[in-house]
Parts: C-alpha cells; sequence; structure tokens
C-alpha cells in the first residue's frame, strides 16, 4: 500500500488470561484449575505465548515470502491489567521475542487512558501508539491536545484512527478523517510521531473506489509527510 515495495508485519498476539486451561501446548497434560498454585496458572500462561511466538516463528521461516517482512508481534488487548502476573507475562514474552534478534520488536497500541501506557516500556514493549478514540467516543476536538499532551509526556506515538464507520454522534465519516489529518499536521505528529493506522480494509476501499480516492490520496500524503500538499 501507498507505493511500498516491501512493507513489515506485525503479528498479532491473543494473550491467555488466567481462567485458561491449557491442554497439550509442549506437551500432554490434564490441568485442573483448583489445583493450581497462582504463580503456576502464570507460567502455563508463559508457557503457552512462548510456543506462539517459537511456531509462528518457524512457520515464517519456513514459507519464506518475499514481499513481506516479519518485525514482530503486537499485542492485541488494549489495556494491562496492574498485577505482577501480567507484568511478569509481558516482560518474559518481550525478553522471548528479543531473543530473535533485534530487529524484532514487540507493540502495542492502548486506548484512551488505558491502564499500564505509562509503564509500557518498562513493561519491555519496543514501539507504542496511542488511541484517541475521536472516531468511537462522544468526543470534541479537544480530545486530540489530549492525546498529544499523554503521548508527549510518555514518548509515545499516535493511531491514526480512519474507518467508513466512525462512531462519534458529533461527525460524519469524513469529517473524522479530516480531523485526525488536520490534528496530525497542527500537532506535527505526522512527521514527528510514530504513527500506527486503523483500518486497513477501508484504505484498500479508499483506494479502489473513484468517490473515496481523494481521501486516499490524502492519507498518502500524510504517510509521505506532506499533508495538506501533495508531495513533489
Amino acid at each position: 500500500m501507498f507505493g511500498v515495495r516491501q512493507s513489515g508485519d506485525t503479528l498479532s498476539f491473543l494473550a491467555p488470561r488466567n481462567c485458561f486451561v491449557y491442554l497439550g501446548i509442549v506437551r500432554v497434560r490434564v490441568v485442573v484449575r483448583r489445583w493450581l498454585t497462582r504463580s503456576s496458572v502464570n507460567k502455563d500462561r508463559i508457557t503457552a505465548c512462548n510456543w506462539y511466538v517459537d511456531k509462528v516463528m518457524s512457520t515464517w521461516e519456513q514459507y519464506d515470502p518475499q514481499r513481506v517482512q516479519n518485525i514482530g508481534f503486537y499485542w492485541f488487548y488494549e489495556e494491562i491489567p496492574d498485577t505482577d502476573d501480567e507484568h511478569t507475562l509481558l516482560r518474559s514474552l518481550a525478553d522471548h521475542i528479543h531473543s530473535f534478534g533485534q530487529e524484532y520488536g514487540f507493540q502495542w497500541i492502548p486506548y484512551f487512558g488505558a491502564s499500564g501506557r505509562d509503564i509500557a516500556y518498562d513493561l519491555g514493549f519496543d514501539a507504542v501508539t496511542y488511541q484517541p478514540n475521536y472516531a468511537f467516543n462522544n468526543a470534541t476536538i479537544d480530545r486530540f491536545y489530549d492525546v498529544v499532551t499523554d503521548a508527549c509526556k510518555l514518548h509515545i506515538g499516535i493511531e491514526m484512527e480512519l474507518p467508513l464507520d466512525c462512531t462519534n454522534p458529533n461527525v460524519n465519516w469524513q469529517q473524522n478523517f479530516n480531523n485526525y489529518l488536520t490534528a496530525a499536521s497542527v500537532y506535527r505528529f505526522q512527521t514527528d510521531s510514530l504513527l500506527s493506522f486503523y483500518y486497513g480494509n477501508d484504505f484498500v476501499s479508499m483506494g479502489t473506489t473513484p468517490t473515496t480516492y481523494s481521501y486516499y490520496q490524502q492519507l498518502y500524503w500524510l504517510v509521505r509527510g506532506s499533508y495538506p500538499n501533495p508531495p513533489n
């Protein structure tokens, strides 16, 4: 997309919860939940996560896709419970991902105000982008100032939420799109910040539909760092 011949891909990570029971991930065994101590449950969660990383890495190496580069893993949950178990799990997982080489990162995209965002780097994340949630909540344009203030303090990036199904009752999707891009220009995070983008399937639709192609062009300019002016 956006004329790039090779792109990086982070692989989503659905984290196991404490209430899950794992059967046969590394070896065949039956776990009865009430027999386990809290620490042994978390140990199983760590084992499950490490198994997943190992499986993905070996499968990627087996197929060796030529047009996409594996650059790491994305932690799917958008908040981090303030518990020792959760912190231990994430640090252990980050260490395991990094053991494959510095080119493999650990990414997280917390929602606005999410717990854990202030200790994300301490937990082993390499890249963090912050959701404004302006597109989905009953929020005013002031939300962007609040997000940028928090992001600057925490040294994290910004998520560009540009879906075709915006649910903020104050704007339609076109107004939402324009407000995000305007904020990116005003607050300079189009050039001075790490950005992630939501939602990729809608971008394909924008780029292949005549009535929305102009929005796709603006998105291209944003990625190039030249919005609102077309790049040379």
